[in-house]
């Protein structure tokens, strides 16, 4: 059984696509901010939950579950709220902004593709030391 290292060089190449993933989404909220093309809601929560995953990994690897608890309830609330502009535009009732909607979709898909890529990095990397417990894959 291989454990996860701990040394900071060997957890920058376990998340090396992880933060990859959340420097482009990063520039993506801070982009839409600065334009201020979207609701704020949608880059600042994209914004607080690459956050709350960054600095989990980087200082607190092994609370990584409860990272990925936040950031999936923003994900939810954000595509909650995507669902709601997209119905609303599907009304007629979002005329002023007719991208809003669209535009929307990038953040819930942007996080899920973070999320995703670090669980099943941390599957491959170690099948069966995963870093939290109740999760544990038999071979």
């Amino acid at each position: 059984m291989r454990e996860r290292p701990m040394d900071r060089p060997s957890l920058a190449n376990i998340f090396a696509l992880l933060n990859t993933s959340l420097r482009e989404l990063t520039n993506a909220c801070e982009d839409a901010i600065d334009r201020r093309e979207d609701d704020r809601l949608y880059p600042h929560a994209g914004l607080e939950a690459g956050d709350v995953f960054t600095l989990t990994v980087d200082w607190e690897p092994l609370a990584i579950q409860e990272a990925f608890d936040t950031a999936n309830t923003y994900i939810n609330t954000i595509a909650d709220r995507e669902n709601a502009l997209l119905l609303q535009q599907g009304n007629g009732y979002v005329v002023e902004k007719p991208g809003l909607a669209t535009t929307t979709v990038t953040w819930p898909v942007m996080l899920r593709e973070a999320l995703k890529r670090v669980v099943l990095l941390m599957l491959y990397c170690y099948p069966r030391a995963v870093p939290w417990g109740g999760i544990r894959l038999s071979h």
